[in-house]
């Protein structure tokens, strides 16, 4: 009987003692910081969102600055999530630097501006002059 009165008093220890504890909860800067990230350094990647890149990477780097110092408290976890976030951002905002420096580079070059104009008349003119309807 004794040991069965011990195995109570054990479970119920090991139960208050996990009810006292408060559970760790995931910061919210650094799951957005995360998204921003992720957004900003696909979005840059590809040639469509590329002008939206820019903006979410400026929000990803702030937020996963603010993600990383709210996560020093105990109670909040997801620094790993700042770091990556912060680290995508950045990567997307150096992607978009050297896109941009290498496209005015490029264009500042004597020739590409005509060889451009050379070949959008080329396609202007190899253009079908009538539609076929389906």
């Amino acid at each position: 009987m004794s040991s069965r009165a011990e195995r109570t008093d054990a479970e119920h220890e090991r139960s208050t003692r996990t009810r006292d504890v408060p559970k760790a909860k995931t910061s919210a800067a650094a799951v957005f910081a995360l998204i921003f990230g992720l957004l900003a350094f696909f979005g840059i990647l590809s040639i469509v969102f590329s002008p939206i890149a820019l903006p979410l990477a400026v929000i990803g780097l702030i937020l996963g600055a603010v993600g990383i110092s709210r996560t020093k408290d105990p109670r909040r976890t997801g620094r790993a999530l700042a770091i990556i976030g912060l680290i995508l951002s950045v990567l997307a905002l150096l992607l978009a630097v050297v896109a941009l420096v290498g496209g005015f580079v490029l264009l500042d070059e004597p020739g590409v501006l005509t060889w451009l104009e050379d070949r959008l008349a080329d396609a202007r003119e190899n253009l079908p002059t009538q539609v076929p309807e389906p």
